[in-house]
């Protein structure tokens, strides 16, 4: 791992142009899209049923590989400035920007604390299961029984602060940095058992199957993630199942997308080099990206294409704008050093 792997990069890199695809169908397709309508759109559905739990697994599996070089005060302190810091310092700048242009009238430190918990919400969800995986390791030898009784717990915690969106990475996080860590050796035997081809097929017709059956309540934002407080039981058992089942197309949705990617890679990178070279790129921006894009989608673009209806055309050329804007500016920011530091944590 001391090479930089441009496979995982291109996949990061497929996965936030998802996202930027995503957000664009939401924000850049009119005032009734912006109403909700965007729930319903196939291609929204298929988009959001995997990119997310994508971004986790490979975190949490790059994570492992950190564990093992560093020590456990280098990566809290690296947790705190990687991912706190910038989340702090985009929540000033855009409380400025926004009282600068007469947007926000609410107090400045309620408008910080509000960006602050809520805008960034994935850095939020990286932060947290690291520092659990770093204490289990610490303290509890990564024994498998503790982490399945922490995934036990996600379900009667409660969901404030966002935490149903933090709990619900949980198990992608911690699945792909128990298999990077070599904690899941059944995982690992099954693997090599199976050839790349064979695996895609399967997981296609498993990822199809379940697909068919994603609706309005399979989105975490829609229906949230714990079963606790609920007065009736069938209420907190279709809970149960349905968090199950949006687990089970995150994890088979990331693996049909990461085998396409690698099938396509192997056999095309010198054909295609000029292409995954851009996708590796892209990968390497996708923190600069998701975080930039994030504001562009919340305060501009639906400000430009609030009359605009859906046009799969006009959404792909938003999408290519956003991302090159949001490139160039993370070009610029890694030109400088404490702006570098401060809204990208380094890296």
């Amino acid at each position: 791992m001391r090479k930089r792997d441009a496979y995982l990069d291109i996949v990061k890199g497929v996965a936030i142009i998802a996202v930027a695809f995503g957000h664009c169908i939401q924000f850049g397709s009119g005032a009734e899209f912006l109403k909700g309508d965007f729930f319903y759109n196939d291609v929204f559905r298929f988009i959001y049923s995997w990119h997310m739990p994508l971004f986790m697994l490979v975190s949490g599996y790059l994570f492992s590989f950190s564990v093992n070089r560093h020590d456990w005060s280098s990566l809290l302190k690296s947790r705190f400035k990687q991912l706190l810091l910038p989340m702090l310092s985009w929540s000033l700048l855009i409380a400025i920007v926004l009282r600068t242009l007469g947007g926000d009238i609410s107090p400045f430190l309620n408008s910080v604390g509000k960006h602050f918990l809520n805008d960034i919400w994935f850095l939020w969800a990286i932060f947290y299961n690291s520092i659990v995986v770093l204490l289990v390791r610490r303290y509890l030898a990564d024994r498998l029984g503790v982490y399945l009784v922490l995934f036990i717990l996600t379900f009667v915690t409660p969901d404030i602060l966002n935490a149903g969106l933090y709990k619900f990475m949980y198990p992608f996080f911690v699945t792909a940095y128990l298999y990077g860590a070599g904690k899941l050796p059944w995982l690992s035997e099954i693997i090599s058992r199976f050839s790349q081809q064979r695996m895609l097929m399967v997981v296609i017709v498993i990822y199809g199957f379940l697909f068919s059956m994603y609706g309005y309540y399979a989105y975490i934002y829609t229906s949230g993630y714990v079963i606790g407080g609920f007065r009736s039981h069938t209420i907190m058992s279709w809970k149960f199942w349905n968090d199950m089942y949006r687990m089970l197309i995150g994890f088979t949705g990331s693996a049909m997308i990461m085998l396409l990617l690698r099938l396509a890679y192997d056999s095309s990178r010198t054909k295609l080099g000029m292409v995954w070279k851009m996708l590796q790129k892209i990968g390497i921006a996708s923190l600069a990206i998701y975080i930039i894009s994030g504001y562009m989608n919340g305060l501009v673009l639906p400000k430009i294409c609030g009359s605009f209806e859906l046009d799969y055309a006009v959404t792909l050329l938003e999408s290519v704008v956003v991302i090159i804007i949001c490139y160039g500016v993370f070009w610029l920011i890694r030109k400088q050093d404490y702006a570098n530091r401060f809204l990208l944590g380094g890296r």
